[in-house]
Parts: structure tokens; C-alpha cells; sequence
């Protein structure tokens, strides 16, 4: 039903038109029909969606020769390869069960359930980790076997003195002071912290100063302090002409 110029209402008959990709393709240009694509990759089953996410253009290319849209071939992931030989899953679990490291006692476990012929996925799970995580610790297994396996600790900050350092300082404090050039008859951790600062340019705490003489078997009692020009004989001498209070 069509409405003429004068408005009176006429019947039309509208011809059927055939489409096809080509022509689509001639009227739109090809960065619509690339758009046209891009939509229809949007719009999804939600399961497909959920089970595989949403995919990036880029993967996706029009086959003219096939009259359709083609996707990326994926593939499926290598397969979880053990090299070494010298170990059997019995071995392993043995030595999980003389294991004092926890998470070495997993990694073990995991290897094992992969040399049974396991799934890496099922290993994996039944070990608490993912597939990835498994397949990294295989890795390290087989350069270095068992003892690769082991948690390793971080070295931490670097120490603030080298052993010679601290051998010299022990030599020290075992030494005592020098009243006329250090100033004092006894060592104390004020008194050794300046010394650190002189001699080594380090700057620490009088606490960590305590802490250093305990690793290096040194304690903070130490005897009465005498007089450096102490006469014993004289002190004896005294002892003996002197009456008793």
C-alpha cells in the first residue's frame, strides 16, 4: 500500500530481490561487512560465552571461496613431558614421605600422579595447583631433579658488615679499649656503635649492635671496671698497715 502525490492510496507490487554476499559486500564496502561480522561475533549463546569467552576480532578472517567467516584454528596444548628417567613415581612419593617442606611434598606428589599417566589437569587438582604451576615444576624437576623441587628462600638484604669485618670487631671487644683513645674503661653498644661508624662507615642501631655480640658469642655482662693505674701491691700494702674498721 503506497500514497501517490494527489494522496490517493494505490496498490504496489514490490518485486523479490536476491541477495548475496557479493552484492552485500559491493553496497556496504568491506568495513562494514568486516563491522557486520564483529556484531555477529558479539552476540553469543551465553554458554559459549562462558565456556570458551568472547573472542578477539582479529581472529577471525572472511573465506570468499567458502562464502563464510573462518575462525583461528586452535590447538590443543603439548603434552606434559617428564625427560628424567632416574626416578620412578614409587621413588618420588618415597622421598615426599621423608620431605620436611610441604610444598615440596605436593610438587612430588603431583610428579608422580603425571608418571602414572595422569591427566596434567587431574594431577594438577589433586596436588592444589593449576596445570600451568604443574607444568613449570616439571620443568624444574627435570634440570634438577629432586633437590630442584625444594622451596627456596630469599637471600634478603645484604649484611651491613663482611665476615672479616665482624671477625675484627669480635678481636675488639675481646681486646677492651684504650682509656687514653677511645675514652672509656669499658665497652658498651653506644660505645661500639660509634666505633662501627668510625671504622667501617656503617651506621646501625645500639639493638643490632646486642644483636651482632650474640652471633658472635659475646655477652653483655662483663666484670667490674678497674682503674687502668690500679696498683695491686700497693693495694695489698694498704690492706695489711691499715687497722680494721
Amino acid at each position: 500500500m503506497a500514497t501517490s502525490d494527489s494522496g490517493v492510496e494505490t496498490d504496489v507490487m514490490i518485486a523479490p530481490i536476491t541477495v548475496t554476499l557479493d552484492s552485500i559486500e559491493r553496497m556496504v564496502g568491506a568495513g562494514s561487512l568486516r563491522l557486520l561480522a564483529h556484531c555477529t561475533i558479539l552476540y553469543q549463546s551465553a554458554l559459549s560465552l562462558t565456556l570458551g569467552g568472547i573472542p578477539r576480532f582479529e581472529e577471525f578472517r572472511f573465506d570468499g571461496s567458502q562464502r563464510r567467516f573462518a575462525g583461528r584454528v586452535h590447538r590443543m596444548g603439548q603434552a606434559l613431558t617428564i625427560t628424567r628417567t632416574d626416578h620412578c613415581a614409587a621413588d618420588l612419593r618415597a622421598a615426599a614421605s621423608k620431605s620436611d617442606d610441604a610444598a615440596q611434598v605436593r610438587r612430588l606428589l603431583a610428579i608422580a600422579l603425571a608418571l602414572d599417566g595422569d591427566p596434567r589437569s587431574e594431577a594438577a587438582e589433586r596436588s592444589g595447583m593449576d596445570r600451568q604451576t604443574l607444568r613449570d615444576w616439571v620443568h624444574r624437576y627435570n634440570d634438577g631433579g629432586i633437590d630442584g623441587l625444594k622451596s627456596r628462600s630469599s637471600p634478603g638484604r645484604a649484611p651491613r658488615l663482611t665476615d672479616a669485618q665482624k671477625a675484627e670487631l669480635k678481636a675488639l671487644v675481646i681486646a677492651g679499649p684504650d682509656p687514653e683513645h677511645d675514652g672509656v674503661v669499658r665497652w658498651r653498644c653506644a660505645d661500639l656503635q660509634a666505633v662501627i661508624e668510625r671504622r667501617f662507615s656503617v651506621q646501625v642501631h645500639e639493638s643490632t649492635v646486642g644483636k651482632w655480640l650474640h652471633q658472635l658469642g659475646l655477652t653483655r655482662l662483663q666484670p667490674r671496671p678497674v682503674h687502668p693505674k690500679k696498683d695491686p701491691a700497693a693495694e695489698q700494702a694498704f690492706k695489711k698497715t691499715s687497722a680494721p674498721c
